[in-house]
This record gives structure tokens, sequence and C-alpha cells, in this order.
């Protein structure tokens, strides 16, 4: 999967290839950003370490697939790594910490001068 998301979203070279049997580079990169598989890069350059992080909820669990965009097939291979969690403890984690960012966010808006909570919204 890895390997795919690579080569359909940023390799030229492998335009033409045909993956998992019968999906364009073209289809897969809608079927990624149709179902919302791709977390990072979210196009905001400034944090673009070449990090990829991919999101499949199966059944009950959450896979997380990550890797570097890597030019050297060997360099590539050996920054991938894959994750299962839980799919309840997994939502109920992001839930938390969105939870608390907004806390925190909104205590530092609080501390500004003439700021309220009602800008947040």
């Amino acid at each position: 999967m890895a390997d795919a998301v690579r080569a359909a979203e940023f390799d030229e070279n492998r335009q033409d290839d045909i993956f998992f049997g019968g999906l364009s580079a073209e289809d897969l990169r809608a079927s990624l950003s149709d179902n919302s598989i791709i977390w990072a890069p979210d196009g905001d350059a400034a944090f673009d370490d070449s990090s990829i992080v991919l999101q499949f909820d199966c059944g009950d669990m959450v896979q997380i697939v990550a890797f570097k965009n890597l030019e050297d097939d060997e360099d590539f291979i050996g920054t991938i790594e894959s994750v299962e969690i839980e799919l309840e403890g997994y939502y109920g984690l992001l839930a938390e910490w969105s939870r608390q960012f907004k806390a925190e966010w909104e205590k530092a808006i609080l501390s500004l001068p003439n700021q309220s909570p009602n800008r947040l919204t």
C-alpha cells in the first residue's frame, strides 16, 4: 500500500502503473481522496518532512500506516511503520485530544486583551 500511494501520488514515472489489480494512478488518487485516507501531508509545506500517514478503519480496528516519501527504494522501505488500534479507543483518544486542545485554545484566547470565547465559533 505504501509503495502504491507513493507511486500514484508522487512518482511521475509510475503514472501508467496499474494498482491492486485494476486501479490507475488517477483512480487510486481519487479513492485515497474520496475516502480521506491520507492524513499527511495536508498541504502545509511548512511542516512537510516527507512523511505520509494513512488511516484505514477496518471493522473494530484502525490501522495507521506511516512512511517517508524517499526516492531511494531501500531508504523508503526502511521507513514504513504500521500499527493497529482498537477503533473505540482510537476515536476516544482523538475526541479527548480535541476537547483538551479546544480548552487550551480558549484559555489562550481569553488571556489576550479584548477577547471572548465567542470568537472561537
